[in-house]
């Protein structure tokens, strides 16, 4: 439900959780459409709205917006103008934008160097978050030290600093060589300004619930809800003992003793290319992450691993995209999450690279549902089945065909 203009304007000076919840649930998709009308992608819509958000909040925050500002049309010209700015920086060809209507009025929104610099403190804290958990800490304690001017830190050694800015000044593509040893403003500004970052860490955790394929925010129950979910679970308990006594063998023995991950991503991945016909390398940005999320996987990590995958979603790669959703679903199974383990790998477009493992792991995830709630047992029987049609490894194959008929009724 919308709010009164000056609502918005008080909630985002603050980066209020509830105010910027109700612009994702009110805002996103028609501003969305307006980026996809002026000839982005649906990502592309996704991702400058977010970045008109991070910016009216900033603004908001400063007192830089009059309180009789449209909200909406604001934050759509901006998040469109931001677009537009994007597209001609990879010179691609746009559509002219549509003339005003009659009685139309134009909303002011910042300048083209200023809307500049925020997508610049956006790439900024992204690359930021994807070096490795020693470098973030290092990157950005020479921020603090260039913000006040502090001493160097004596827990950094001159080398690893000088290996961890060479590093980040590669992600962002800077190649200059003067101050190799410092960080440019909009960095510096990215990683210290506080209203930036709690704006930031506002949208991140709504963006990584809708990454994950969740609601932005969840509907309350009501009591007729409530009581009809009660019911339904005290079915679900007498069912599953009745299951329990008479089945063959329980769903979670039959999940135990075909789940068996993979011991290591980047070994997965290479396992899988060994008996692919489609030669397909990762930027090498993407290839680094991997080895990042890799080490806290074989940890077993889990919120590390599922944390760097998550931030790779949102890579303009489609191939590293895929590698992040797939592993992300691994991951998921591994933290007990199995609808988001279907959510991921059902957004993984590249059939040819991971359909037959996309088949087994969905299978999977309905069969450790099915361990949760027996009455999915024909469900996961299902998946199975279609996991084995679509295998040509004859040794999955014999073991699906096992979890087939250890799966009947």
């Amino acid at each position: 439900m919308e709010q009164p203009d000056t609502d918005y304007l008080n909630g985002l000076k603050n980066a209020d959780p509830q105010t910027v919840e109700i612009l994702y649930q009110t805002f996103r998709k028609p501003v969305a459409r307006a980026v996809e009308a002026a000839g982005g992608s649906h990502a592309d819509g996704n991702t400058f709205f977010r970045v008109a958000v991070i910016q009216t909040a900033m603004l908001a925050e400063k007192g830089e917006i009059a309180e009789e500002t449209p909200i909406f049309d604001f934050i759509k010209n901006l998040a469109v103008a931001h677009f537009r700015d994007w597209a001609a920086e990879k010179q691609l060809e746009l559509p002219e934008p549509p003339p005003l209507l009659e009685g139309e009025t134009t909303v002011l929104i910042p300048n083209e160097s200023d809307r500049l610099e925020i997508r610049q403190f956006v790439r900024a804290k992204r690359q930021w978050l994807r070096l490795d958990e020693k470098c973030r800490a290092n990157i950005l304690n020479q921020a603090e030290n260039a913000l006040l001017s502090l001493d160097p830190d004596p827990r950094f050694s001159t080398d690893e600093t000088n290996a961890c800015l060479t590093k980040y000044r590669q992600a962002l593509g800077i190649t200059t060589e003067a101050s190799e040893d410092s960080l440019p403003a909009p960095i510096v500004t990215a990683l210290t300004n506080e209203p930036f970052n709690r704006i930031w860490n506002t949208a991140e955790s709504l963006e990584s619930r809708l990454s994950l394929g969740q609601s932005v925010k969840k509907e309350p129950e009501s009591k007729t809800t409530r009581n009809i979910l009660i019911g339904m679970a005290l079915f679900t308990l007498a069912y599953a003992a009745w299951a329990f006594l008479t089945a063959p063998k329980s769903v979670k023995e039959i999940y135990k003793e075909n789940y068996n991950p993979p011991v290591s991503i980047m070994a997965d991945r290479a396992e899988r290319a060994a008996r692919d016909s489609v030669d397909v390398s990762l930027p090498e940005p993407c290839e680094a992450l991997l080895e990042a999320a890799d080490q806290y996987y074989q940890q077993k990590n889990w919120s590390e691993t599922a944390g760097i995958l998550a931030n790779m979603i949102g890579d303009d790669s489609e191939v590293c995209k895929s590698d992040a959703l797939f592993y992300l679903g691994v991951v998921a199974l591994q933290m007990e999450e199995p609808y988001i383990t279907i959510e991921c790998l059902a957004k993984i477009s590249d059939l040819e690279r991971f359909g037959e493992d996309l088949y087994w792991y969905q299978a999977l995830a309905y069969v450790k549902i099915a361990t949760e709630n027996p009455m999915r047992r024909s469900t996961a029987r299902k998946a199975v089945e279609r996991a084995r049609s679509n295998t040509e490894l004859p040794e999955r194959r014999a073991q699906a065909e096992k979890m087939l008929k250890d799966l009947e009724d």
